[in-house]
């Protein structure tokens, strides 16, 4: 998994919209398809897409580069292009808005944007589209933008060969929910007991679903292991207000290949998650064809 910075500008809430990013073909004779900076990214890379001195979204890289033939829904100004597009699909995650507060002199941001070549001598950010982001400026991203990144690989195992699931998640304002989260919880996994520093806090009601004071409040949370959070976050499985797992039959099998047992249920459920559970087992009924409790 690597990390970008993208300039996108103008063009940032139709690519929110779109769910792409995209650049034209510079050269209409090119039978190769080729992108110098498009054609970098990978599947579940992370884009840090800059507009207007402000941060509002995260993505990560869903498809890679493309020959978009759907050009004609893009346009430059008010004309639409009349050739093709490279095309980069991307899961855009809102996050609240933060401010770069470029210019940067003799700071430490400076020193890590120059370092990365990024900066120009005015002290903004340089113009060119794509900046490939080292270690160091990522860690500073992070924190400044006060998010954490879970990149868990979660191991499918089927009859052929073993399969690895890299699955992303965007945790934003984590730190100070994680760690409520996992005073109320002992630091347990609420479905296993296993005490582990790799737990991943959660969110019953999505995110992008709650409001700022739901999405700080640890009672909207389940520490899980990667296995369980990723089920529990597709909607594979949910939990009765008792605990009791519930879970569409129709994926016993791909719930089995997880690890995901379905015998377990919740250790603990406090008065304050109830609610929660309830919005999280109303869209789980959304989806599931034969939940297991009709069985």
């Amino acid at each position: 998994m690597a990390y970008y910075w993208v300039n996108l500008g103008k063009t940032l809430s139709r690519d929110v919209k779109n769910g792409k990013i995209w650049s034209s073909v510079s050269d209409k004779s090119d039978k190769e398809l080729k992108h110098p900076e498009y054609g970098r990214f990978r599947i579940n890379d992370i884009i840090f897409p800059y507009k207007g001195n402000k941060i509002e979204y995260i993505g990560i890289v869903r498809k890679e580069c493309y020959l978009d033939k759907l050009a004609y829904e893009y346009k430059e100004g008010n004309k639409p292009i009349g050739t093709p597009v490279y095309s980069v699909d991307v899961e855009f995650n809102a996050i609240s808005p933060v401010e770069m507060g470029f210019p940067f002199f003799n700071n430490e941001p400076a020193v890590l944007f120059k370092k990365n070549n990024m900066l120009r001598e005015n002290g903004y950010i340089k113009i060119q589209s794509v900046f490939s982001l080292g270690h160091e400026i990522v860690s500073y991203l992070l924190k400044k933008l006060n998010l954490d990144i879970d990149a868990d690989i979660i191991e499918i195992t089927k009859d052929k060969p073993t399969e690895m699931l890299h699955y992303i998640k965007i945790r934003t304002a984590q730190s100070e929910f994680k760690r409520e989260l996992l005073r109320h919880w002992k630091n347990c996994c609420a479905l296993t007991g296993i005490n582990t520093q790799h737990l991943i806090a959660s969110h019953i009601k999505p995110w992008k679903d709650s409001n700022d004071q739901e999405r700080s409040d640890p009672y909207n949370g389940l520490p899980l292991l990667a296995n369980y959070d990723y089920a529990f976050d597709k909607y594979l499985i949910s939990f009765k207000n008792d605990g009791t797992m519930l879970f569409d039959t129709n994926n016993k099998g791909l719930l089995k290949e997880l690890g995901v047992d379905t015998s377990k249920g919740l250790k603990t459920v406090y008065e304050g998650n109830k609610k929660y559970l309830t919005h999280h087992r109303d869209k789980f009924y959304e989806t599931a064809s034969t939940p297991s409790e009709l069985q």
